[in-house]
């Protein structure tokens, strides 16, 4: 079974898991937002404009191939990546990574301007 199918397979025993304990979802909601402790909205980094807000459930398949389970602190985490990468002195491939990082969000449902960038 490759890791892809383990994710996907994992993903869906905690959906009928999460079912089974609380038919009507609002428990486990709960229960996985106090877990996290991030905010609904993360504050954006200094130049970043949010567009749109609407985080996928998990899991996330990114087109990397990366499966996200816990998408409220991989949004959070990507937002602290592009942080550091938009004052990164590394010119160019500082541009590749924030280009990355602002697609990562985008998979997840998050899409942002950076200051800037783009023509909108």
């Amino acid at each position: 079974m490759s890791y892809l199918e383990m994710a996907l397979k994992a993903g869906r025993e905690m959906d009928e898991e999460a079912s089974s304990t609380d038919p009507g979802g609002t428990k486990v909601a709960t229960k996985a937002t106090k877990a996290t402790k991030v905010p609904l909205v993360p504050e954006m980094p200094e130049g970043v404009r949010l567009l749109a807000w609407n985080p996928k459930p998990a899991p996330v398949l990114l087109t990397t191939a990366s499966v996200v389970v816990n998408v409220d602190q991989f949004i959070a985490d990507t937002l602290a990546q592009l942080d550091r990468a938009l004052h990164s002195k590394q010119g160019s491939a500082a541009y590749r990574k924030v280009r990355e990082l602002v697609d990562r969000l985008e998979q997840c449902g998050v899409v942002v301007k950076i200051a800037g960038i783009g023509s909108a």
